[in-house]
């Protein structure tokens, strides 16, 4: 099927996903170009809104709108991304240049899209941007009242994807924008050009918008190189405010969109680099590794652990060596350097006509070099992987060894490979093919080859629907929240907004070094246990009285003591089962279950034996993660996580090292038990002991570990979602537990923290970014980054990635 001139209602570009509204079908992917349009007549350089769906590239300087300087540079206005991920507004008047950033905020996500909503109304002194209508600044001081910024004026040049006086240079916006809109002469907020849905900001469909004399609309519907109706840079608002365009071609019109995110290379993913010597562009779709040495790698945006699943490499330049595949070895991503036995981990069809599998290369199919395309079909159902040349199949791999963390899209190179990936977005190979236009089985998609049968793009579309997430029955913050109280008290008070009755609440004074207290509605309200030290279970009927519909209500003259003398607390909230309890005999010990096996979480009591047993856990599949307290005695936490393994052990109320011991019998959690040696601190004979058990949801929690790096590019940790609250524990040597949380930070850099090993206030710290898909190491820290060292993690979604907005 041919690719369309007018891509209007084109199904390839098209997300039939009834969560959205069918606004957005398809973006213009740009670098080294630029988009313009010089108003004849002058509008409102005043008042004016500008409005933009936005999906970041590499973390250069990206100028995303600016206005041509007039009267000697009195008078110029642009938006951009720096380098360090700042936002940051620009104008000039008479040289005075009272630029800078837009609030503390980094934006560094590359796997999702971002709105951006820059409004002004300079005659009341009114300067705001937001971003996923999130007000980011209102920073009025630096902007003159009344000041004319020359947008919109006659004669002076309103520029996309550049800084207006700087042609084609390093400003130039590497990503993709999406449904623009630009209003002169009206001051608009966000609901003008988006809602929320489920806590997923999305775009509405043909808002209705005034546009003003030189106002505008870009969809890119169009793929002209005209500045006409035709052309990429057709304004559909009705006004025909043509855009220019500048080294841009029909193949930079794609659909990747806020409505159906499209697979990249991750540009925030390191896995076995050693030198800056690899570059990615194009749209984090072309990859260069110039590096004589050793192979570099790229992989994608997404890890898919289930269905089938199809994209085509095009080799540019075959260089050293070059590798096409998939990586099953996802903690890997978090290595940040080269290592010897990382290099191919996974299955890979190599120039050579080699297959790689976990490492060791042996003869599969043709040899293969500059100007062939590679095509991977890989089914997760069926475990099987099949490699083209040039749409000629070189045979099926059978027997896929299944991994629970998912495969990885990846490429490899060395010594001058150019290589560049379709995901399903771009059949032209960023112009160096002729667009094809083959769809996948569901009709998404642009491929130059037809796609095996059953197969499909990687892309949010075709990601399967979480059972917890926006467009299912139950969201995130149905199981899990975060409560803030900025100014504790001594009365009995109701804390609301947990959106749930909560079933386990822990609780940290953020100001005052009161131990963190633990409640859970297995062993009633009024007991708690403190995860600081070993002391046993306390009761105070003054402390958390009850679990309430929305909250928690504490008591007159508490001493629940992060709550009391106005002390700023945060409260963590999970939700098993309402309070509702049930016997479980499936183990050799009966226990009290209280379980929510939709969210992964149950709440276990029961009594010790002293000798080697099991205990059921009534989630129905197997626990990642078991915090086990003994209630009677002064025993230590102790944590099972399964990137440490049923042999290793790590307490929660110290900063030591894992540890090993047969703490667990040796034996792994089964998807109804899990086994206790006689070890006094979860199974001394007839002590009460509470157990919290975690399972993996896809889309809402995940276990799992990564390997510093020790470097301010950390490792990136994928979780598969946009995570609300992390848990990490370096398991190499001494470092104390850290808590992390969107509501103590609402915006990256993530850095306050808490320490669950620790009485100690709140520290700060520039430890990670959250994005879209998991999590991104920052700065060296003991707690998160330090090199070598080997970190377990505990990670609940905000979003899961198939709906989340860039953060």
């Amino acid at each position: 099927m041919a690719l369309l001139g007018n891509l209007t209602g084109s199904s390839q570009f098209f997300n039939d996903n009834a969560f959205y509204n069918g606004a957005v079908s398809s973006s213009l992917r740009m670098q080294d170009a630029r988009l313009t349009e010089t108003p004849s007549s002058t509008g409102n350089s005043k008042k004016w809104t500008f409005s933009a769906w936005i999906k970041r590239g590499t973390l250069a300087d990206s100028y995303i709108f600016a206005g041509t300087p007039y009267d000697g540079y009195n008078g110029i206005a642009a938006i951009y991304f720096t380098s360090a991920g700042q936002l940051h507004t620009y104008y000039d008047t008479s040289g005075a240049n009272p630029y800078g950033a837009v609030g503390p905020r980094l934006f560094r996500d590359t796997s999702s899209w971002y709105h951006l909503v820059w409004a002004v109304d300079a005659a009341n002194t009114i300067h705001k941007i937001w971003i996923n209508n999130e007000l980011v600044s209102t920073d009025t001081g630096k902007y003159p009242p009344n000041y004319d910024y020359g947008i919109n004026r006659s004669g002076s040049e309103m520029v996309i994807g550049d800084g207006a006086w700087d042609s084609y240079g390093s400003t130039n916006f590497n990503g993709y924008m999406a449904e623009i809109n630009h209003c002169d002469g009206q001051y608009l907020e966000p609901d003008s050009f988006g809602e929320t849905k489920n806590g997923v900001w999305i775009p509405l469909k043909d808002p209705s918008l005034t546009y003003g004399t030189n106002g505008f609309r870009l969809q890119f519907l169009q793929t002209g190189t005209s500045a006409n109706s035709s052309g990429i840079g057709a304004d559909t608002s009705g006004q025909a405010n043509h855009f220019a365009v500048n080294a841009l071609a029909a193949s930079d019109v794609v659909p990747d969109s806020p409505e159906n995110n499209f697979a990249t290379l991750n540009s925030l993913i390191r896995p076995y680099t050693v030198t800056a010597a690899e570059t990615v562009s194009d749209g984090n779709l072309n990859a260069f590794f110039n590096s004589n040495a050793v192979s570099g790698s790229y992989w994608s945006t997404f890890f898919l652990t289930s269905g089938k699943w199809y994209f085509e490499v095009n080799v540019i330049a075959a260089g050293g060596n070059a590798d096409v595949g998939i990586s099953n070895k996802p903690s890997y991503a978090g290595r940040g350097t080269y290592t010897a036995d990382a290099r191919g981990n996974g299955y890979f069809y190599q120039k050579d006509g080699q297959k790689g599998i976990d490492n060791t290369f042996t003869s599969y199919g043709a040899t293969y070099t500059t100007g062939d395309i590679i095509g991977c079909a890989f089914d997760l159902d069926n475990n099987t992987i099949t490699f083209y040349k040039n749409n000629s199949s070189q045979g099926q791999i059978t027997g896929v060894a299944t991994t629970e963390d998912g495969f990885i899209p990846a490429i490899e190179g060395f010594n001058g490979t150019r290589l560049i990936a379709n995901f399903g977005q771009d059949s032209s190979f960023a112009g160096n093919e002729t667009a094809q236009g083959n769809t996948d089985a569901n009709g998404i998609g642009d491929f130059y080859y037809a796609v095996p049968s059953g197969f499909l793009a990687v892309c949010s579309a075709n990601l399967p629907e979480p059972t917890i997430g926006p467009n299912s029955a139950t969201q995130a913050d149905d199981h899990f929240n975060t409560v803030l109280i900025s100014t504790g008290t001594d009365s009995e008070t109701a804390i609301t907004g947990v959106g749930f009755q909560p079933d386990f609440t822990w609780g940290k004074s953020r100001n005052s070094a009161y131990s963190h207290q633990l409640y859970d509605s297995s062993r009633g309200a009024t007991k708690y246990l403190e995860s600081d030290d070993t002391a046993t279970e306390a009761t105070d009927a003054n402390s958390l009285k009850s679990f309430d519909s929305d909250g928690i209500t504490i008591g007159t003259g508490s001493t629940f003591s992060p709550y009391s003398n106005g002390n700023n607390v945060v409260f963590w909230n999970w939700k098993a089962n309402g309070g509702t309890t049930s016997s479980n005999s499936d183990g050799s010990i009966t226990s009290t279950v209280q379980a929510n096996t939709t969210a992964g979480f149950s709440i276990v009591t029961y009594n010790g034996t002293g000798a080697t047993a099991t205990v059921g856990h009534g989630l129905g599949s197997v626990p990642k993660m078991l915090i086990f307290k003994n209630r009677d005695n002064d025993q230590n936490w102790r944590t099972y996580h399964v990137a440490l393994g049923e042999t290793k052990a790590v307490v929660l109320d110290g900063n030591g090292a894992s540890q090993t011991y047969d703490f667990f019998n040796d034996t792994a959690p089964t998807s109804s038990v899990f086994s206790l040696s006689s070890h006094e601190d979860a199974n001394r004979n007839g002590d009460k002991i509470v157990a919290y058990c975690f399972a993996d949801i896809e889309g809402y929690s995940k276990f799992g570990s990564y390997t510093g790096n020790g470097n301010a590019d950390g490792p990136f940790v994928h979780t598969g979602f946009r995570p609300a609250f992390l848990m990490i524990k370096n398991t190499t040597s001494s470092a104390d537990w850290v808590i992390l949380d969107t509501k103590r930070n609402t915006y990256n850099p993530v850095q306050n923290n808490l320490y669950p090993s620790s009485t100690a206030t709140e520290g700060t710290g520039n430890l990670i970014d959250y994005v879209s898909n998991g999590f991104k190491c920052r700065f060296t820290y003991s707690t998160s980054n330090n090199d070598a060292k080997v970190y377990i993690y505990m990670a609940f979604a905000e979003n899961p990635f198939k709906y989340a907005n860039a953060r």
